[in-house]
C-alpha cells in the first residue's frame, strides 16, 4: 500500500473513532458540543469562505481502494429486553431518485419533502402515489439563499396558531432554520432573526408541543414552534444503557420519536420520556432489495434463511406494483426518510437518492 493510502486510511480511522467515541468523562455530554468531523450528507462540499467541510467517508474510503464490512449501529449493547420489529411491505410507489432526502412527512393525504446536497437544496410536496413534484421551491433562488449555500436537513410541520400550518426545515451546518407556509411556500419568518440553533441540524419531528432535533450525536434536544427556543432537557438516546450515536431523521407518533441512525438499516423507537430504546427495526429487506436489477443475484447473494425470503418479498412487492426492479450502487444511498400516516397506523420510507418510496407496516 503506498504512503498516501495509508495516510488517507489513517484519516479514515480518525474519522470513524470520532463519529462514535464519547468522553471519558462520566458527565453527560453537552448537546451544543457537536462533533465536526460527523457529516451527515455524503455530497461534495460546496466552495465556500472559511474553512472547508472534511472529505466524505465514503470518497475517502475510494481513494484509500479499500471495502469495509456495512456499518455497525454505535453504542447497541445488548438487545435483550428490547422488541425486535420487522417490515411487512403493503405497497411499493416510484420515487425520484435525484432526491437526498433528509426530511420526509405525511399529513393529510399529502406528503412533504426536504432534499439535501449543496445548490440544490429543495423544500416539496410530492404525489406519493406517482412520486411527482407538484410543488418545489430550491433554497438557492430563496432571497437569503442568493448570499448563503445552504445544505437542506429534517422537516417538521407544526400548527401556526391561525387555523393553518408551517413547514419547519432545517439546515445542516448553517445553524438556522427555515419557516415555510404550507400552502404557500413563501417564508413566513425571517431564519436570521428567528429561527437560530447551535450546532448543526439533522433530524427533526412535532410531537404536538414541541420539536425534537437531532444533530448526529446521542442526544435530541427540543424546541419550542414558535420561535425555536430550546425548551426543558436534552435527551440522552441509550440502547440499554449504551448511547446511540448518529441519530439522524425523526418521526414522532404519540409518546415515541422514531429515529433513523445514520449508516445503518436500522430504524430505533424511543420513548421520549425516558430516552430508552424501545424497540428496533431491521430495514435491511429494503436496502438489499435495491440491488436486484442489478444482474445475477444482486440483492440477494448476501442474505440467507428468513432474510433471504424478506429480500425476496419486497421483490415481489417491487414487481407487483409494475416498477422496474433497482439497481442502487452508490453508497451514498443510504436509509433515511421516515413518514407516519396517523389514519392507517402505516409508515412510509425512503433513502436517500432512492428510486423507490415504500409503505410499511411494523
Amino acid at each position: 500500500m503506498t504512503a498516501w493510502k495509508v495516510l488517507t486510511v489513517g484519516l479514515v480511522a480518525v474519522l470513524l473513532l470520532a463519529a462514535g467515541c464519547g468522553s471519558d468523562s462520566d458527565s453527560p455530554p453537552d448537546p451544543t458540543d457537536v462533533p465536526t468531523l460527523v457529516t451527515p450528507a455524503l455530497g461534495v462540499p460546496a466552495e465556500s469562505e472559511g474553512p472547508p467541510a472534511p472529505p466524505p467517508i465514503g470518497d475517502l474510503l475510494e481513494l484509500a481502494d479499500v471495502t469495509v464490512a456495512p456499518f455497525p449501529t454505535i453504542g447497541t449493547g445488548s438487545d435483550a429486553g428490547i422488541e425486535q420489529l420487522e417490515i411487512g411491505v403493503v405497497a411499493v410507489y416510484p420515487h425520484d431518485p435525484e432526491a437526498f432526502t433528509q426530511g420526509l412527512l405525511f399529513d393529510n393525504g399529502r406528503m412533504y419533502e426536504s432534499t439535501g446536497l449543496w445548490e440544490a437544496s429543495t423544500l416539496r410536496e410530492v404525489d406519493f402515489r406517482s412520486g411527482e413534484v407538484l410543488r418545489q421551491i430550491t433554497l438557492a433562488d430563496t432571497d437569503v439563499g442568493k448570499d448563503m449555500n445552504f445544505f437542506a436537513e429534517g422537516l417538521a410541520l407544526v400548527d401556526d396558531g391561525q387555523g393553518g400550518s408551517r413547514l419547519i426545515q432545517l439546515t445542516w451546518e448553517d445553524q438556522m432554520a427555515f419557516s415555510w407556509d404550507t400552502e404557500t411556500f413563501h417564508e413566513t419568518a425571517e431564519p436570521a432573526d428567528s429561527y437560530r440553533y447551535k450546532g448543526e441540524g439533522w433530524g427533526l419531528c412535532y410531537d404536538g408541543s414541541r420539536l425534537a432535533m437531532s444533530n448526529g450525536t446521542s442526544v435530541l434536544n427540543f424546541h419550542t414552534p414558535e420561535s425555536f427556543a430550546m425548551v426543558g432537557e436534552s435527551l440522552m438516546v441509550t440502547r440499554n444503557g449504551s448511547p446511540v450515536e448518529l441519530l439522524n431523521e425523526l418521526e414522532c407518533v404519540g409518546d415515541d420519536i422514531w429515529a433513523n441512525v445514520w449508516l445503518s438499516d436500522e430504524i430505533v423507537r424511543i420513548d421520549s420520556s425516558t430516552g430508552e430504546v424501545t424497540a428496533v427495526v431491521d430495514a435491511s429487506p429494503l436496502t438489499a432489495s435495491l440491488g436486484a436489477g442489478c444482474g445475477g443475484d444482486s440483492g440477494t447473494t448476501d442474505a440467507g434463511g428468513s432474510q433471504a425470503t424478506a429480500v425476496s418479498d419486497v421483490v415481489a412487492a417491487i414487481q407487483d406494483a409494475n416498477l422496474p426492479l433497482p439497481c442502487v450502487t452508490d453508497q451514498n444511498a443510504v436509509l433515511n426518510g421516515i413518514a407516519y400516516d396517523d389514519t392507517t397506523g402505516r409508515f412510509f420510507l425512503t433513502g436517500k437518492n432512492w428510486p423507490l418510496l415504500f409503505e410499511v407496516r411494523f
